[in-house]
């Protein structure tokens, strides 16, 4: 079961750690998750958040992604302290380039504006 830190970006130019998404097969279908920071277990499912294998080919799987796969947020929030982030749209999976981890970008790296966010390896070693 891949697992992602899920992260917002800021008016001031930073990033904010908003918990994980945690991608399943569950009955042979895709699950993609919420867990929030601290906590364990397979997370709460995200209504309506699909995953799309890459649509011009040699596309992976839900849990092992390749370049191009497509992971959809549909407009899902998270509250860290006094500030709500919304996760919405599409998020295209990317391989390791240089420091920037595998995962799933919603623009070529995180720009840190308001309404950016990605969702990269969390270190877990479940991503291969």
């Amino acid at each position: 079961m891949p697992s992602y830190d899920l992260q917002g970006g800021n008016a001031d130019g930073t990033k904010t750690d908003c918990g994980n998404i945690i991608v399943s097969m569950a009955g042979g279908n895709p699950n993609i998750a919420y867990r929030a920071q601290g906590q364990s277990g397979n997370g709460t499912t995200i209504p309506g958040a699909t995953y799309t294998s890459n649509p011009n080919g040699n596309g992976g799987t839900a849990t092992n992604p390749n370049p191009g796969d497509i992971l959809f947020l549909n407009n899902y929030s998270v509250t860290i302290g006094t500030t709500t982030y919304n996760f919405q749209g599409n998020a295209i999976f990317q391989d390791r380039d240089g420091s920037t981890p595998k995962g799933y970008y919603r623009a070529v790296s995180l720009t840190a504006q308001v309404g950016d966010w990605d969702c990269a390896d969390d270190g877990s070693g479940e991503i291969y």
